[in-house]
C-alpha cells in the first residue's frame, strides 16, 4: 500500500512538472505572460485614478509596482509561490487551476489623466492590491522649482 501511495505522489509531482514546463514553453512562444496575469479593475474618482489588482496568495514583499517615466504605464510584477507543505502532502491532484510562479501585467493608463507621480500609493487587503494614482493639480503642469542643497 505504501508503494502505491509513493507512486501516486511521484505521478502528481511529474504531472505538475509537465504542466509547468508546457505553460512556460507555450506561454513564452505564443502568449507571453497570458497564462498567468492578475485581473485588474481600473476606475476614476474625482481625485484619482484607481487600479485594483487581484493577486491572492502574493505577499506584498513579492510584488513590484512601477510607473513609467511618462506616467502612461503602470507595471505590476511579482511571484506567487506554491505551498510546499501542501504539495508534499498531496497524494494526487484532481484539478490544477491556481497558477504559481512569476507574473507581469502592464496597464496602459488613460492619456487624458495626469497623475501626481510623487503621491502614488498602494495598499493590500485580502489579496487585492489597490493602487491609487492621485490626479495632478492644474498648478503641477507648470515649472517646478527644484531645491538645491549644499554638501
Amino acid at each position: 500500500m505504501s508503494e502505491d501511495l509513493d507512486w501516486i505522489r511521484r505521478m502528481g509531482v511529474e504531472i505538475r512538472w509537465a504542466d509547468d514546463t508546457m505553460r512556460r514553453i507555450i506561454g513564452d512562444t505564443f502568449f507571453g505572460d497570458a497564462l498567468w496575469v492578475p485581473r485588474v479593475d481600473i476606475y476614476e474618482t474625482k481625485d484619482a485614478l484607481v487600479v485594483k489588482v487581484c493577486a491572492a496568495g502574493v505577499s506584498p514583499e513579492s510584488i513590484d509596482i512601477s510607473l513609467s517615466g511618462d506616467s502612461r504605464q503602470l507595471t505590476i510584477s511579482g511571484v506567487r509561490g506554491e505551498d510546499e507543505d501542501a504539495r508534499r502532502e498531496a497524494l494526487r491532484y484532481y484539478q490544477l487551476e491556481i497558477y504559481t510562479g512569476p507574473f507581469e501585467r502592464t496597464i496602459q493608463l488613460p492619456a487624458d489623466i495626469r497623475v501626481d507621480r510623487d503621491a502614488v500609493s498602494a495598499v493590500v487587503s485580502n489579496g487585492i492590491f489597490c493602487i491609487t494614482l492621485p490626479k495632478a493639480t492644474a498648478e503641477a503642469a507648470g515649472p517646478r522649482a527644484v531645491p538645491i542643497s549644499s554638501e
